[in-house]
C-alpha cells in the first residue's frame, strides 16, 4: 500500500507506530569526526567513529573524482586523540608525500600510513602517559610535524607544543609554560609558525592569545603576540592564507568574526561583513582541530557561520570585505568537528547535515574563478554550488520518507519569574506521523533536551534520535539557554557566576512558553541531558520539582565540589567561572555556593523518577557522581515514607568500558531500551 492511500488512525500521543527503529538510531550514531584532503591527488580522508566496532575510529579514503570509498587503517589501530579528555585533531595529511599522520587511540603513539600500500610507520615511541593531537606537517619538506602534547607522567599534567622530526622520531618542545596550547600551524612556505595559548582560570572561549614566531628547524624564535594579549578576547582557529597572511577568529566585537593579519606590515584587519556583523564564524573549542573556514584562493574564503542560532555557509572576498551565501540548505553538524577542507581554488569538501538529511561528506564545486570573485564582490548574491555526496552516516534507503520527518522550528521566549531579563532560545520539533493523529483535545508529551558544555549549543540538523520520538507522537525541544554559543559573547557570558540558576530559569521558561502556546501537555513533561545537560536535569528536578514527570541524566554532575576535585585538567578551573561571582570570594563562600548549586543536597525535593546513565571510565564526570545521587535519592525516599519505592524513583546504569559519551553499539542499544522504558512509564504511564 502506498503512503498516499494510508488513512490516519487516531491513537494516543507517544504510542504511534514508527518506521524508525532503535537499531536505526544506534547505527545512525556512526559519526564523521574530521575530514582532510591531499590537494594534489583529490584524495579525501575521513575519520569515522563506528559503534559496531566498539567505538573504533577508522580512517576512510574517498576519491573526489570517482566517489570510490575504502578503509585504509588496519583494524588494530584507531585514530583518536585523548588530549583535554575530549580529543579531536587525531589526523592530518602530509601534503608533500600524501601520507596520513594519525594518533592511535590505544597506544597513544603517532604513526603515518601510506594510503596506497597500507604501510604503517611509527613516528614516536608510544607511551600511555603522553598524549598527542592537533597535528600539522611542514609543507616545505614534510620532515617536521607540529603537535600538542599532554604529559601525564607527573603532577600536575603538563601541556606543551612540540615538533616531531619524522625521519629520526626526535620530539622537541618548542613552546611551554602556558597551561594550554592548540592550533600549531606552519605557514605555507614553512618559515613561520602560529599557535594559540591560554592560562587558568580561563577557558578557550574566555581569553586566548595568538602567537607567531619564526621557524628554525626544531625551534621557534622571535615569538610575539598577534591578538588576545590584553585579555578578555577569545581567539580561535588561526589559519595561514595561501599568500602568507594569517587568518583567525576573534570575539573582540562581541561575536567570533574573521580577521586577517599581515606579518610583513604587522597590521591586522577585521573582515567586516555588513550582513553578518553578528554572525559567529567559530564556536566553543572543546575538541582540538576545529575548522569552519578554508582559503580557496588568497582572496576567497569559504566559511561556515551561525547567526542567531541558525547555520549558514558563505563565500567571502577578503579584499573587498563582501560575501555571498552559498545555495546549500544546510544545518550545522551536531558534533564539533574539523568540518571543511580545500580541494582546489573552486572546490572544497565538508562534513555537513540538513534539517531533513543525515550527516554526510560532500564535495562542493563553486564555479569558475572569475565568476566566484564577482559573486563574492556582489553582496547578497547567492552562489550556486554543485554538490556531490560521497558518504552518509545513514544509507538513503534506510531513511523514512520526508513526510515522516518533523522539521525544526526556531523559537524565542521571555524569561518568566526570573531576576534575569531578555529572551532565551530553543529549537522545537512537533510530533509528526502521516499515519496517526492524537485524540481530539489532547496534547503530546514533550522531552526537553538540554545540551552539554554548558558552553555549547543545540543545532537543527537531522537527528534520528529526535525523529525516533517525534514519529511516535512525542514533541521534542532543545534549549539554547543563556551561555550557549551562536548568539555572541554577551549571551554566552550570562552564564558566568550563574550556572545552575539562569540556565534552569531558561529551561523552565521554555516549558512555560510551550504550554502557553498549547503545544505540549503540561502534565507530561520529561527532561534529559548529558554532562552539563545532565547537571541541568538534576538541578531542574530539585529546584522546580512540580514541572517534571520524569528525568534522564547521562553522565551528569550531582556534586560540584567533588566534581571539581576529581575532573581532568582541562575543566579543573571551569566551574569557578561558571559558579563564582567576578570578585574574589573566601573558601567558605565558595564551598557554600558549590553546595547550594549541587542537586545532591536537595534530593528531598525530587518528585519524579530519575534515570542515571553513566560510563565506568569517564574521567570528565566520574561515575561516583551518579552513584552518590542514586544513594541520596533512595535515602530521601525512605526518609519521607513515600508510597513509591526507592527503586521506582531512581535507577542507575553503569556501562563498562565507556567514557564521557557512549560509543559501543551494545551500549547505545541498551541506552535506547532504558530510555524507551523510562518514558513509557513516566510520560505515557503505561507500565
Amino acid at each position: 500500500m502506498s503512503q498516499h492511500t494510508i488513512k490516519e488512525a487516531e491513537a494516543p500521543f507517544g504510542t504511534w507506530e514508527s518506521p524508525i527503529s532503535a537499531d536505526l538510531v544506534s547505527n545512525a550514531v556512526l559519526r564523521f569526526d574530521a575530514v582532510t584532503a591531499h590537494e594534489s591527488t583529490g584524495k579525501i580522508y575521513l575519520t569515522e567513529m563506528r559503534p559496531m566496532e566498539h567505538g573504533r575510529v577508522c580512517i576512510v579514503e574517498l576519491d573526489a573524482a570517482t566517489g570510490a570509498c575504502r578503509d585504509i587503517l588496519p583494524s588494530q589501530y584507531g585514530a583518536r586523540s585523548h588530549v583535554h579528555g575530549y580529543g579531536g585533531g587525531a589526523m592530518t595529511i602530509d601534503q608533500t608525500s600524501g601520507r596520513v599522520i594519525f594518533v592511535d587511540s590505544k597506544s597513544h603513539g603517532i604513526f603515518s600510513i601510506e594510503p596506497a600500500s597500507g604501510e604503517v610507520q611509527a613516528l614516536s615511541d608510544p607511551d600511555e602517559a603522553v598524549l598527542f593531537g592537533d597535528f600539522d606537517v611542514n609543507r616545505k619538506d614534510g620532515a617536521w610535524i607540529l603537535a600538542i602534547q599532554e604529559d601525564h607522567m607527573g603532577s600536575p599534567v603538563q601541556n606543551s607544543m612540540v615538533a616531531i622530526h619524522g625521519p629520526s622520531k626526535k620530539i622537541v618542545t618548542v613552546a611551554q609554560g602556558a597551561d594550554f596550547y592548540t592550533h600549531p600551524r606552519f605557514s605555507p612556505d614553512g618559515t613561520r609558525v602560529c599557535w594559540l595559548q591560554w592560562n587558568f582560570p580561563n577557558m578557550p572561549w574566555d581569553s586566548v592569545e595568538l602567537h607567531v614566531a619564526l621557524w628554525r628547524e626544531g625551534e621557534v624564535v622571535e615569538e610575539y603576540v598577534v591578538a588576545g594579549g590584553q585579555g578578555g578576547e577569545s581567539v580561535q582557529q588561526p589559519r595561514w592564507n595561501l599568500d602568507g597572511s594569517l587568518l583567525f577568529c576573534s570575539d573582540r566585537t562581541g561575536f567570533w568574526q574573521l580577521y586577517r593579519y599581515d606579518p610583513r606590515s604587522n597590521q591586522t584587519a577585521h573582515i567586516n561583513l555588513r550582513p553578518l556583523e553578528k554572525a559567529e564564524f567559530a564556536w566553543a573549542e572543546v575538541f582540538l582541530g576545529s575548522k569552519t573556514y578554508a582559503c580557496l584562493t588568497s582572496s576567497l574564503v569559504v566559511a561556515m557561520y551561525i547567526l542567531n542560532g541558525r547555520f549558514g555557509m558563505c563565500l567571502i572576498d577578503l579584499d573587498r570585505h563582501t560575501c555571498s551565501d552559498l545555495a546549500c540548505d544546510y544545518a550545522a553538524p551536531n558534533f564539533q568537528t574539523d568540518t571543511l577542507h580545500r580541494l582546489s581554488a573552486t572546490e572544497f569538501v565538508t562534513i555537513v547535515c540538513k534539517e531533513d538529511g543525515p550527516m554526510n561528506v560532500a564535495t562542493h564545486r563553486v564555479g569558475p574563478l572569475g565568476a566566484l570573485a564577482a559573486a563574492a564582490a556582489a553582496t547578497a548574491l547567492t552562489v550556486e554550488v554543485d554538490v556531490r555526496v560521497l558518504k552518509s552516516v545513514v544509507a538513503p534507503d534506510r531513511l523514512p520518507p520526508a513526510e515522516w520527518l518533523s522539521r525544526p522550528q526556531f523559537i524565542s521566549f521571555p524569561r518568566i519569574g526570573s531576576p534575569f531579563t531578555g529572551e532565551s532560545h530553543a529549537i522545537f520539533w512537533p510530533p509528526r506521523n502521516p499515519c496517526h493523529h492524537g485524540p481530539p483535545g489532547s496534547l503530546p508529551p514533550v522531552i526537553v533536551s538540554v545540551h552539554g558544555g554548558p558552553t555549547h549549543d543545540a543545532r537543527a540538523a537531522l537527528s534520528m534520535e529526535i525523529q525516533f520520538w517525534t514519529t511516535r507522537g512525542f514533541a521534542w525541544v532543545d534549549v539554547n539557554y543563556a551561555g550557549s554559543t551562536g548568539f555572541g559573547r554577551e549571551y554566552r557570558e550570562l552564564l558566568k557566576g550563574n550556572w545552575g540558576v539562569i540556565d534552569v530559569q531558561d529551561i523552565v521558561s521554555c516549558v512555560e512558553y510551550l504550554v502557553s502556546q498549547s503545544l505540549v501537555d503540561p502534565s507530561r513533561v520529561g527532561i534529559r541531558g548529558g554532562s552539563a545537560g545532565g547537571y541541568a536535569v538534576l538541578q531542574c528536578m530539585t529546584v522546580y520539582p512540580e514541572i517534571w514527570a520524569g528525568g534522564v541524566s547521562l553522565f551528569g554532575v550531582s556534586c560540584l565540589s567533588t566534581m571539581e576535585k576529581a575532573t581532568h585538567k582541562f575543566e579543573s578551573r571551569y566551574l569557578e567561572g561558571l559558579l563564582l561571582p567576578s570578585m574574589p570570594v573566601s573558601e567558605e563562600d565558595k564551598e557554600r555556593i558549590y553546595r547550594e548549586r549541587s542537586p545532591l543536597y536537595r534530593v528531598q525535593n525530587i518528585k519524579a523518577p530519575v534515570l542515571l546513565l553513566q560510563g565506568r571510565d569517564d574521567i570528565v564526570v566520574p561515575p561516583d557522581q551518579a552513584t552518590m545521587m542514586e544513594s541520596a535519592i533512595k535515602d530521601a525516599v525512605k526518609g519521607r515514607g513515600s508510597s513509591q519505592s526507592p527503586e521506582y524513583m531512581v535507577k542507575v546504569v553503569i556501562f563498562e568500558g565507556e567514557g564521557h559519551g557512549f560509543s559501543k553499539a551494545e551500549t547505545l542499544s541498551r541506552q535506547k531500551a532504558e530510555e524507551v522504558a523510562w518514558w513509557r512509564r513516566t510520560l505515557l504511564r503505561l507500565d
